[in-house]
C-alpha cells in the first residue's frame, strides 16, 4: 500500500489545476465572538475532476491568490468573512465577503458563474492514474456520490435565484437523507468534511434557527479566520 504524504498549510498563491490529479484539501478556521469553545477547523476535500471551475474558484477564495475584484472592490477570499446562515439540523452557510449577509456575490470567474455540469467520473478512465494512492481513489469515489446526500458533511455552493448560478456563497449539510435530496438540482456538491464537522454542528446546536425562510443572523459573529489549501508535500 501507498505511503500518505506529509502535508502543510497554503496560503495567498495559486493553486495548479489538475483535475485528473489526487482531490485537493482546503480547511477554514472559524472563530466565535464570546464563545472561544466553539472555534475549530474544519476541512474539506473537493470533486477537482467533475467539477474544475467550481473547484477553481473555491480554491482561489480559500488562498486569495486572485487579489481584489475589479467589480466589487474587494479582496476575493473567505479570510476574515462570516457565517450568516444557521439553520440547525440542515445547513450553516457563509462565504458572503461583499456584504456578509447573504445578499452578496463575486468569484474569480466574474460576479457569478453558471453551475457546473458534472465532468465524467474515475469511472471513465479505463485504469486510474498512476497519481492517485489508494486513499485518493477512495476518496474520489465518495465525491463522485455526494448528489445522492447521503451523508453530512457535504460542501455545496449556494445558487443564486432562478438563474441557477453561483459565486462565493457556500454551505455544509448538517444531516443526510430525503430532506437534503431536492438540493441536488441546484447546488453543486463540491466535497465533503474529512474533519471539523462537530465544530459546525456545535455551532449550529448554540446560535441556529428553525426556520428555514425567515433566518436571521447569528446573534455573534462567527468569522473564518483563516484558510487555504492543504499541500501535499514529500
Amino acid at each position: 500500500q501507498q505511503k500518505r504524504k506529509k502535508t502543510k498549510m497554503a496560503k495567498g498563491k495559486k493553486q495548479a489545476i489538475d483535475p485528473k490529479g489526487p482531490p485537493p484539501k482546503v480547511y477554514i478556521n472559524i472563530e466565535v465572538d464570546e464563545n472561544e469553545e466553539l472555534n475549530g477547523r474544519i476541512e474539506f476535500i473537493l470533486n477537482m475532476r467533475q467539477y474544475p471551475k467550481t473547484t477553481e474558484n473555491f480554491m482561489a477564495l480559500c488562498t486569495g491568490s486572485a487579489g481584489k475584484s475589479k467589480r466589487s472592490g474587494k479582496e476575493l477570499k473567505y479570510q476574515g468573512s462570516t457565517i450568516h446562515r444557521i439553520i440547525k439540523d440542515f445547513i450553516i452557510q457563509g462565504g458572503d465577503f461583499v456584504n456578509g449577509d447573504g445578499t452578496g456575490t463575486d468569484s474569480i470567474h466574474g460576479e457569478t458563474f453558471e453551475k457546473e455540469e458534472a465532468q465524467p467520473g474515475l469511472a471513465s478512465d479505463k485504469t486510474p492514474p498512476e497519481t492517485l494512492t489508494e486513499e485518493d481513489i477512495e476518496n474520489q469515489k465518495k465525491l463522485e456520490g455526494l448528489s445522492s446526500f447521503n451523508t453530512k458533511g457535504i460542501l455545496c455552493m449556494s445558487s443564486i435565484g432562478k438563474d441557477n448560478v453561483q459565486g462565493c456563497q457556500f454551505f455544509v449539510t448538517l444531516g443526510e437523507g430525503e430532506p437534503f435530496s431536492h438540493l441536488s438540482k441546484s447546488t453543486t456538491p463540491l466535497g465533503y468534511c474529512v474533519s471539523g464537522i462537530e465544530t459546525l454542528e456545535n455551532i449550529a446546536k448554540t446560535y441556529g434557527s428553525t426556520d428555514d425562510f425567515l433566518t436571521p443572523l447569528p446573534e455573534v459573529s462567527i468569522m473564518i479566520a483563516e484558510c487555504g489549501v492543504v499541500d501535499n508535500v514529500q
